[in-house]
């Protein structure tokens, strides 16, 4: 009887090693340096090494301990799932493999963030490509969700843009099931506002009267998705000690 429970608890990724985003049996920790230090809500963002190729570790299980067992497993399959859809195209990173259930090996891009390079960026021409990938992701079935947030896009060698966190992640469903089509129809605006707002701060002389008219008052879906995102980070912070 116990074993039968047992086995029923590890099918569905209850009390074992691995759902807690432990190192299965002789496997070594990751180690290396470290982007983003685990808090609360936030993973570990690791540059590590994996077969002597250099890759970045994002990492739940040091997250607050409610939110690392209940939700974090859940949000890791959605972003491996968001990147393996955008697999082969510039400026998102590919995954590699998953490390257990609260953790995830992706690619390495060498890469920086908006703010630390102020005054070196042609905002006009990087726009441009960030326009492009954006449009090139909604093709393949994919909005970000949170490029509003500009740590999420960062900047490589060459001036290309590099989306990176796909958690909020909304993805196109069959024509079938009306309802997950409609929903990316219409959030399809999230992602290009986020747009819009780069224009607005950055390179006012691109913003088009057709932008001011579709950006400038936050659309029905805008205001109850910002609403839920708030209510869901109120939630999971309580939980999260």
């Amino acid at each position: 009887m116990r074993e039968g429970i047992r086995q029923l608890m590890q099918s569905i990724g209850i009390l074992t090693r691995e759902s807690r985003g432990l190192e299965k049996p002789g496997e070594r920790p990751f180690s290396g340096k470290t982007f983003r230090y685990p808090a609360g809500t936030r993973a570990r963002v690791l540059l590590t090494e994996q077969d002597g190729v250099q890759a970045v570790l994002k990492d739940y299980s040091e997250s607050g301990k409610s939110f690392a067992f209940f939700l974090s497993p859940w949000l890791v399959q959605r972003e491996i799932r968001a990147l393996r859809r955008l697999d082969g195209i510039d400026g998102v990173p590919r995954v590699l493999h998953r490390t257990s259930s609260r953790s995830f090996l992706m690619e390495y891009v060498s890469a920086r963030q908006l703010h630390e390079l102020e005054g070196e960026i042609d905002w006009e021409r990087l726009i441009g490509r960030i326009e492009r990938l954006v449009e090139r992701i909604h093709a393949s079935g994919v909005i970000h969700g949170d490029l509003r947030n500009a740590n999420n896009i960062l900047v490589d060698e060459n001036g290309h843009p590099v989306f990176v966190d796909f958690v909020a992640a909304v993805f196109r469903g069959y024509k079938l099931n009306p309802f997950s089509w409609l929903l990316f129809r219409l959030s399809l605006r999230i992602d290009r506002s986020a747009v819009f707002k780069l224009k607005t701060r950055h390179a006012p002389e691109l913003i088009t009267p057709e932008d001011r008219i579709r950006y400038l008052t936050a659309g029905p879906l805008e205001k109850v998705s910002r609403w839920i995102s708030v209510r869901i980070r109120s939630l999971v912070q309580r939980i999260s000690p």
